[in-house]
């Protein structure tokens, strides 16, 4: 693998307005349609071997809308964080239970620990690292923060300092043999 693209989807209603959404399967908002469209004008400067997506809709959409014809496939190991019984609460209605809650310290109660999440990074970057060429993940935020973390040889707790937002656009890769964030959090014209 020469570089490795991460692709968040487009907006959804819940990311929106904040909520945490792991697996619950949420449709894009026409805002977000609009994002994954707009995916074709960064798309025209790449020739990817591979893209890897969750299988979650808002995922799929994303690449289906983004107008790369490419060898794919759905991997559930692309899934987002599993927020056990966080799922679809804000951070602020989390912390209000919980005052140092940190996703990426301590995961959230009955869901997927750090642990858990570590090794389905490193499983997919074992993925893309059997391709010579470039390979893109269409997922979402926080399995993405993590998977460039590791990508990085850095902890999963590294992804805290790392943002992402909806229908962004960043690029892994090397300089001088050492991983390095080559492009981050990019979106084509679509506003902020």
């Amino acid at each position: 693998m020469r570089r490795l693209a991460l692709v968040r989807h487009g907006e959804t209603q819940w990311a929106l307005s904040g909520k945490h959404t792991g697996k619950t399967d949420i449709p894009l908002t026409e805002k977000g349609i609009e994002q994954a469209q707009q995916l074709k004008e960064v798309f025209t400067d790449f020739s990817f071997e591979k893209a890897f997506v969750s299988p979650l809709q808002r995922a799929k959409k994303t690449f289906l809308l983004s107008g790369l014809s490419i060898p794919h496939e759905w991997d559930e190991d692309l899934y987002e964080w599993d927020y056990g019984d966080y799922e679809g609460l804000t951070s602020a209605e989390i912390r209000a239970k919980n005052p140092s809650w940190s996703l990426f310290d301590q995961g959230p109660p009955n869901g997927e620990t750090p642990q858990e999440i570590k090794a389905r990074a490193d499983r997919m970057i074992s993925k893309a690292l059997q391709y010579s060429g470039d390979v893109v993940f269409f997922s979402s935020g926080h399995i993405l923060r993590t998977i460039a973390s590791r990508f990085l040889g850095l902890p999963v707790s590294f992804g805290k300092h790392l943002t992402l937002r909806t229908g962004s656009f960043s690029l892994l890769g090397y300089e001088h043999q050492n991983a390095a964030i080559l492009l981050w959090n990019e979106a084509p014209t679509f506003p902020c």
